[in-house]
Formats: structure tokens, sequence, C-alpha cells
């Protein structure tokens, strides 16, 4: 005989209504993986906070993309998908912004990434109308499904769009085309930086044979040869510093968004046989892209050589230090 309990259990498994242990798995993945993406998210913020990262533009596209996929991992922290449940349709209409903010942020690195390597054009004085096209254009494709009532609701193990029509329409047309043109950008990109590197080499490879030159012709080779590499390591010192920190992270979203879109799509076709194997991969890829793009900021080696502990404990303590003096300072001048 089945308890109570165990009916209202099978009641909110809607995905696997006979086998709620598979719900129950998905929902404890997904909510590990989201945990730990808040924390590494927050730590990331920490991090370019205490150490004035924010200053140039590269690190600030890095921490609106970890705003953004701050918000998006919070969503995951929720439970079983319950139908015509005002949770359910904020959990939808959330996971649809955050999803779109996260693509977005991801699109506008490869756009700056593009017009720095291709176009040799420094976008930051767009700093601005990255924010707001980010953060403002995804509530369009959010709040177009509650126009209809019932377009958001259960979707497997979490809240999102139920109707295939609406699904094309706000999520997998546009950003598919989206994804494929940031793969085309990537590969135009990556083929500049490849041109550049071996330009680089065939510029010094070309002093050392004018240097074999006899008297001053030899000297004025060895003059233009000695600028050029001086350029040349300038050049090679602004990618290693604004180009190649930011080069993983359209890659490791890409990536990682493979199997979440498999699954959207393999539960759009057959919305009455999901997929428990897809459904658990994306529980873990969905929403562990904070904790993969905290370890992809810490293996930049601007960042290891100067995040260590040790600088960590002597920012902490000047911060508090100045705090002291900001205090006394406000004391001595109310008293006096």
């Amino acid at each position: 005989m089945i308890s109570n309990n165990e009916t209202q259990e099978r009641e909110e498994c809607l995905l696997f209504p006979s086998e709620p242990d598979k719900c129950d798995a998905i929902i404890f993945i997904k909510r590990i993986n989201a945990s730990l993406s808040v924390i590494s998210s927050l730590l990331l913020l920490f991090i370019i906070y205490i150490f004035k990262f924010y200053q140039k533009f590269s690190y600030r596209l890095i921490i609106y993309l970890t705003i953004a996929i701050f918000l998006d991992s919070v969503i995951y922290l929720l439970g079983h998908p319950q139908e015509n449940s005002p949770i359910c349709i904020l959990e939808a209409f959330w996971l649809t912004y955050s999803d779109w903010n996260v693509l977005l942020w991801v699109a506008s690195i490869t756009v700056y990434l593009f017009f720095y390597t291709v176009k040799s054009t420094i976008t930051d004085r767009f700093e601005l109308l990255y924010v707001a096209v980010c953060f403002i254009a995804p509530l369009l494709p959010a709040l177009l499904p509650l126009a209809k009532s019932g377009t958001y609701g259960p979707a497997g193990a979490w809240c999102w769009v139920t109707d295939t029509a609406w699904r094309m329409a706000v999520w997998f047309v546009p950003a598919i085309a989206l994804l494929l043109g940031m793969l085309a950008a990537y590969a135009i990109i990556l083929v500049r930086l490849r041109r550049d590197s071996l330009d680089g080499v065939g510029v010094g490879g070309g002093g050392g044979g004018g240097g074999g030159g006899g008297g001053g012709a030899g000297w004025d080779a060895g003059g233009v040869d000695g600028a050029s590499s001086d350029l040349a390591a300038s050049a090679a010192s602004v990618h290693r510093e604004q180009v190649y920190p930011l080069l993983a992270y359209p890659c490791v979203f890409l990536a990682l968004e493979m199997l979440p879109l498999a699954n959207r799509i393999s539960n759009a076709v057959n919305p009455d046989q999901p997929s428990f194997p897809l459904f658990i991969l994306s529980a873990v890829s969905a929403p562990i892209i904070g904790t993969v793009n905290f370890f992809l900021f810490y293996l930049n080696p601007v960042v290891r050589k100067k995040a260590t502990l040790a600088a960590l404990m002597m920012r902490l303590r000047a911060n508090r230090q100045e705090g002291s003096v900001i205090r006394e300072y406000h004391q001595d001048t109310n008293g006096a």
C-alpha cells in the first residue's frame, strides 16, 4: 500500500511519474552544481574586486558574464516543478531571461575579440551599450510567453516554455543562429591570431638574415629588426593581457551548451519520452558553468601571479587599516 507521502512524491515527479527516484537524482545533481557555481561566481567577483582587475575592460566583460551566470545558477536551486504554480512560472521566466543573458554576454565577448583581433578596433567605449543590450534585451523573449496562458510550465526537470512553437520562437531559432555566428567569428579570430603569430616569427627571422650583411647596412637592418621585434613583443603582451584570457570563455560555453541544447531538442521532439541520461548530463553541464569559469579565470597567468593567498591577506589587511583611518578621521572631524 502506497503512503500519502509516497503518493505526493510521485505527483511531484512530473518527468518520471512512476520513477520518482530519477527526479530526485536530477534535482540533487542540479542543486549541487548550481551551488558550486553560485559560490564560484561570488568568489570570482570578490577576487576581481580585491585585486582591482576591473580597471581593464576585458576583465569587466568577465564581471558582467559572471553576474549573468550567477543569476542563471540561482534559479537551478529550485526543486521539483509544479503545474499551475507561481513559482514554476517565475522559474521559467527567470531561466529564459538568464539563459539569454549569459548567451548575449558570451556573444559580446566574441564581438569584442573579433573587433580587437580582426578589425584592430577597441570597443570599450561601447561598454554602456554592451550592458544595456545584454541585460535588457533578454526581457523580450522572457516576457513574450506570458502573453499566452500556459506557455510557461513544467518542461522536464525544471519549468520552462512548454509549447514547441514558442520554444522555436523565443529560443531555438535565434539562439542556434547566434551560436553559429559565434562559431564563425571564433574561427576567423583563431585564424587571424595564428596568422599574426606566424608574421611575428617571420619578422624575427628576417632580422637574423639582415644582421649578416656588412657595415652600415647591417646596422640599419638590425635597427629596423629591433624596432619590429619590440612592436611584435608589445603586440604579444597585449594579446596575453587582453585577448587570450577571454578566448576560452566562448569556447567553454559552446561546449557546455551542447548537452542542454540536445536535451531541449529531444524533449521538444519527444515530450512523452524523456531521456534520463540526457537530463542527468544536462543537470551536470548547465549549472556548472560558473565553476568552470572560475577555474578558467584563475588559470590566467596574470591572475595566478597576482592573486596569491599571501597577496590576498595583504589586501584584506590594507583595506581594514584604510577603513580604520577613515573612521578615525570622521570621529576627529565630528569631535572638532
